[in-house]
């Protein structure tokens, strides 16, 4: 795919986006916003010519981000769709694989999911 058919599809995407979380909550906005950069940061855990102990870093701020998203609103569940599509197609690993890789994803969406239920 060329450069500007992919920034335009980009543009498009989050037009979309922010036009179905304005409808409901600019809450929503804030938290997928956020989820999809805790993705991105979690990309970079898989960059050439990280330093030692750089890509656990990278994994542990995008926790924290993802927890953040996720306290905004829990819509970004959603996104860890993406964390498992990456991790499944970048490193050719199992289903098991990806999933052991991204257990503490797992681990913070069911402690944010039971401390809303308590809240509310």
């Amino acid at each position: 795919m060329s450069k500007v058919t992919s920034k335009i599809l980009l543009v498009f995407a989050f037009g979309i986006l922010l036009g179905i979380c304005i409808k409901f909550s600019f809450l929503y906005f804030i938290s997928i916003t956020s989820s999809l950069i805790a993705l991105f940061i979690y990309t970079l855990k898989d960059a050439a010519g990280l330093k030692y102990n750089q890509d656990k870093y990278f994994i542990i701020v995008s926790i924290v981000v993802y927890t953040a998203s996720l306290i905004f609103s829990l819509i970004s569940i959603t996104t860890i769709i993406l964390f498992i599509g990456y991790e499944l197609l970048t490193n050719n690993k199992s289903m098991q694989q990806a999933n052991k890789q991204l257990f503490s994803f797992y681990l913070i969406i069911v402690f944010i999911f039971i401390g809303k239920m308590i809240i509310r």
